[in-house]
């Protein structure tokens, strides 16, 4: 179990850590997974046809991809036991950062995704009236 009120003392966070990490394993498979739903986004921004719709899946892929990548290697070197950047703020400002991002992320999605998917559906159904003298329903 965590214990929050250490977690972020000042001295705790920037002292090297010693012992190794309790939850390593979880931390490398929620990174790894990260990283591969990234690839599944990226391809998958490939095949969609809006621009707008193109643009937000390769945010989300590049914030699923690079901050777990740098997540990966602070791991590995906390594995491996090397002092100099083993400190838990490193860690913890990293997990910060991605959480930030991610919450930006989806605010974006939420309010300026839908608006944009609206304009988009109102200028295909006016083009296809256009096109075809009448609505198809």
């Amino acid at each position: 179990m965590i214990n929050f009120k250490t977690f972020f003392n000042y001295n705790h966070l920037f002292q090297p850590a010693t012992e190794p990490m309790k939850y390593i394993l979880y931390f490398f498979a929620l990174f790894g997974l990260a990283v591969l739903v990234s690839l599944i986004l990226y391809f998958l921004a490939k095949k969609k046809p809006v621009k707008f719709q193109k643009d937000f899946y390769k945010s989300i892929g590049d914030s699923l991809f690079y901050i777990p990548i740098l997540m990966i290697l602070y791991l590995f070197i906390r594995r491996a036991g090397l002092e100099i950047a083993s400190q838990r703020i490193i860690f913890v400002s990293l997990l910060i950062i991605w959480l930030i991002w991610l919450i930006f992320l989806l605010y974006y999605r939420l309010a300026v995704i839908s608006k944009l998917n609206l304009e988009y559906n109102k200028k295909k159904k006016e083009e296809n009236y256009l096109r075809h003298g009448k609505s198809k329903k």
